[in-house]
């Protein structure tokens, strides 16, 4: 049985601080919003300042998160994770099936007059691609969750295929005129989307044999932390009448999966071993003696 080192504790830190700093910045968004936003015409109150105040402070903490990977020694993670845990496959099959979820919700929509397709309109031409392209996305999260390897060529097509759905949702939502281009939660929406496709880039280097894991660490604790403020967000004002019950609720929900499945992937991130690390630390130190030896001469 392999044993795997721990990684270090400041990986797993800003883990938690990513989580922790989630749930405070959806409980403020949801404040501020039951008090300011006008769902009438999807904006905050004109001339509100605390709403402008709380974005700022979401985007400083996702820029700060962006950095976690500085906080972690260059040769402390390896390049490889663990196997996934209990933990993590119950995420991933969660996320199949949500993902599988905002395609059947896009049908029953289309079904019973919630949804229309029309050719002029390039937003419901891209959220249809979306939702056939949702069915091989969950098929990714599934067969992580129950297949022994995860190196086989079909698994990783399969993770392309979540980017290119979120690419198409993230189209799709840009493109969608029945909300205002500036509207609160469509950025956010927007930006949840980016992050997704951005953390699933490196998750796939691990299979691929090109891991970036402080990369992974950075774009994971900042995924986490936009995903849950956006799903959280959704579904409370949804809960609250601010919102109505459809595929954005289930793309929501979906959303709060995906960053509790991110967390179990970061949890497995793997230490380096003690004779890579010194083997970088020594690599470095040469690399600079020359240096150091020409300056001084």
């Amino acid at each position: 049985m392999d044993v795997f080192k721990k990684p270090p504790f400041a990986a797993r830190f800003m883990c938690i601080a990513a989580c922790a700093a989630a749930v405070a910045a959806s409980a403020a968004n949801i404040v501020v919003m039951l008090r300011y936003y006008e769902s009438s015409v999807n904006l905050y109150v004109s001339g509100s300042v605390i709403p402008s105040a709380l974005n700022i402070a979401i985007a400083a903490v996702a820029a700060v998160l962006l950095c976690s990977g500085l906080f972690v020694g260059r040769g402390r993670l390896s390049a490889s994770l663990a196997p996934m845990s209990q933990f993590a496959v119950f995420a991933s099959g969660l996320c199949g099936f949500l993902c599988a979820a905002t395609a059947v919700m896009r049908v029953y929509e289309y079904v019973t007059g919630a949804f229309s397709v029309k050719t002029d309109d390039v937003s419901t031409i891209f959220a249809c691609i979306a939702a056939l392209l949702a069915i091989p996305a969950c098929i990714y999260f599934i067969s992580q969750a129950v297949s022994a390897s995860v190196k086989r060529t079909p698994h990783i097509i399969t993770g392309f295929f979540v980017i290119i759905w979120g690419a198409l949702t993230l189209v799709s939502a840009y493109f969608d005129m029945t909300t205002p281009l500036n509207s609160p939660p469509r950025i956010l929406n927007q930006i949840a989307c980016i992050a997704l496709m951005i953390y699933m880039l490196y998750e796939l280097r691990y299979p691929l044999g090109a891991a970036r894991p402080r990369h992974f660490l950075s774009f994971g604790c900042a995924s986490i932390f936009i995903l849950t403020v956006n799903g959280i967000s959704t579904v409370a004002l949804t809960f609250f009448g601010m919102f109505t019950v459809g595929y954005q609720t289930v793309l929501a929900i979906f959303q709060i999966a995906m960053a509790i499945y991110i967390l179990s992937r970061e949890l497995s991130l793997v230490g380096a071993p003690e004779d890579t690390a010194t083997a970088e630390s020594d690599a470095a130190i040469k690399k600079k003696a020359p240096a150091d030896t020409a300056k001084n001469a």
